[in-house]
């Protein structure tokens, strides 16, 4: 009993024992943690007494690799694996607020939130984005195109585009090689124009010019279109028309930062080209979005893509979207056997698609002298195709091969309009010796509108220079200006070749003719040798 009663006072004084330890631990862990609150609390209301820019400032310095302000477009982004890319107001506002709450324990306004983002704006604003023509962005790195290795990506860079696909220097075309040969008819001209072009729309380049991929249905125009598309990215890519470039003021906000635009069934608008002149000419361009105040204006860095059945139209009649244009055709349409070739492999574009990486390696290993040479052959002259082309998309030039002959020494007066004249046999006359009353005529005739008196002899003089014929204006006397090395041509001319398309009208072979011969020069050059192409 005595012991029993010993061990029951002995566990009792244990237990109390351990009561109290327990008391004493609660107590400190208690402490413990009102000592922290109290410290957070300090903390959070000494942060909560700071100015909201130098919060700003504390914030900033966390997210900087994370957001950036464009302060072109307006418009918040976000880094994603070193690439930049859009984000919306609230998203952002999501990672501000996150940031808050580390700092403000105790919560905050959403006023608070309202104006640390506008502080964010102007700490965290970019004024240009990263637009290195010897560095390309892809998957697994970025790409120093002079040493060809790749580099990591790293807050020295902001891109905001990226290849969605791999640099594997190893890989070799053989579809592509084979459905470029085919739709070209092996014209290592026109297979050296696409690969230029697809080398400037990766690397950039003062190119100011754009591509123009002219034919019928079913010949090919659409599988080079998406081909250019995969090489470049999707995202990196926008569409549009002609009608909406030119006259919706907002379209062209959603240009900016794309790499490549591609302008479809555009061969029947027949307006001004202002915005495409200035985006193929380096210009600036308004950024200007619904609802918002334009603020900025951008100069794109891309390429333009124009794809039609015909040749666009355009009231623009000077040397200036000539200059621009650079022309290729497609004309020789897909068969039934065509399809039946690609059909194992799921069609042509899924058997391209796989060697986009080597596409990729094909069009950056044409060196920069041959790169050059195709550029500077365009600039130089033009072949039989691109002055059909010329006459067929410029009226202009349309009424100097129609009307005029090329002789360096003759002399003839430029005039005026004989619109308001009453008397035929003036008006004759005047249409028979005199450059602009013969324009206008030949408008008339053709119901083409004639551009103004005073614009007349400039644009004429322009667009001889880019046809590469010399004629010069003399200086004005009594009977107004002449312009020297034209004449008016007559019959006496018919042995005279038209002055663009370099035809001989007294020949069986007419324009009617030439058009065709224009297309079938494309398929003259299957003896060349393409070792210096591929």
């Amino acid at each position: 009993m005595l012991n029993d009663e010993a061990l029951g006072n002995n566990d009792f004084a244990l237990d109390t024992k351990s009561n109290e330890n327990s008391d004493t631990f609660d107590t400190t862990s208690t402490d413990e943690a009102l000592s922290q609150h109290e410290n957070q609390h300090q903390a959070s209301t000494a942060i909560d007494k700071l100015k909201d820019s130098l919060l700003s400032e504390k914030i900033a310095d966390a997210l900087k690799t994370k957001i950036a302000h464009c302060d072109i477009s307006n418009e918040w982004y976000l880094s994603s694996k070193g690439v930049w890319r859009k984000a919306t107001k609230n998203k952002v506002l999501k990672i501000i607020h996150r940031e808050l709450t580390k700092l403000l324990h105790e919560g905050y306004s959403i006023q608070k939130i309202n104006n640390i983002e506008s502080f964010l704006k102007l700490i965290l604003g970019v004024e240009s984005w990263t637009q290195d023509p010897n560095l390309l962005p892809l998957k697994n790195g970025i790409l120093n195109l002079k040493k060809r290795e790749l580099l990591p990506y790293g807050n020295t860079y902001k891109f905001t585009w990226q290849l969605p696909y791999d640099y594997e220097p190893e890989e070799k075309i053989d579809i592509i090689h084979q459905w470029l040969k085919e739709s070209t008819y092996n014209d290592i001209e026109v297979i050296n124009t696409i690969r230029s072009f697809f080398k400037i729309a990766l690397a950039g380049g003062n190119l100011q010019k754009f591509l123009e991929v002219v034919g019928a249905g079913g010949t090919g125009k659409s599988t080079l279109t998406r081909l250019l598309n995969m090489l470049v990215g999707e995202d990196n890519c926008t569409t549009t028309d002609l009608k909406n470039l030119e006259e919706n003021r907002f379209e062209s906000a959603k240009l900016f930062n794309k790499r490549l635009i591609i302008i479809n069934d555009s061969s029947r608008y027949g307006g001004e080209v202002s915005v495409l002149k200035a985006l193929t000419g380096g210009d600036l361009i308004r950024l200007e979005k619904k609802n918002q105040q334009q603020e900025n204006s951008f100069v794109y860095f891309g390429v333009v893509m124009i794809v039609a059945n015909e040749a666009i139209q355009s009231s623009d009649y000077s040397s200036g979207l000539a200059r621009r244009r650079m022309p290729i055709y497609f004309n020789k349409r897909v068969t039934d056997e065509d399809k039946e070739k690609w059909s194992a492999l799921g069609g042509i574009e899924k058997a391209m698609q796989p060697e986009i990486p080597a596409l990729l390696n094909w069009v950056l290993e044409m060196p920069d002298h041959e790169l050059k040479k195709t550029l500077d052959s365009i600039n130089s002259g033009l072949n039989d195709s691109q002055r059909m082309h010329m006459v067929n998309t410029n009226k202009l030039a349309a009424w100097i091969d129609d009307c005029l002959v090329i002789k360096e020494t003759h002399e003839v007066y430029v005039g005026g309009s004989a619109l308001n004249l009453k008397d035929q046999g003036e008006i004759d006359l005047l249409v028979n010796t005199k450059l602009y009353p013969n324009y206008e005529q030949w408008c008339a005739d053709n119901k083409v509108k004639p551009i103004a008196v005073q614009r007349f002899s400039n644009n004429l003089i322009d667009m001889s220079e880019l046809l590469k014929i010399k004629i010069e204006k003399t200086p004005r006397d009594k009977n107004g200006r002449k312009i020297k090395g034209f004449a008016i041509r007559k019959d006496e001319h018919l042995n005279y070749l038209t002055p663009v398309t370099q035809c001989s009208l007294n020949a069986e072979e007419c324009r009617n003719d030439v058009e065709v011969g224009a297309f079938e020069s494309l398929v003259s050059a299957d003896g060349v040798e393409d070792a210096g192409v591929y």
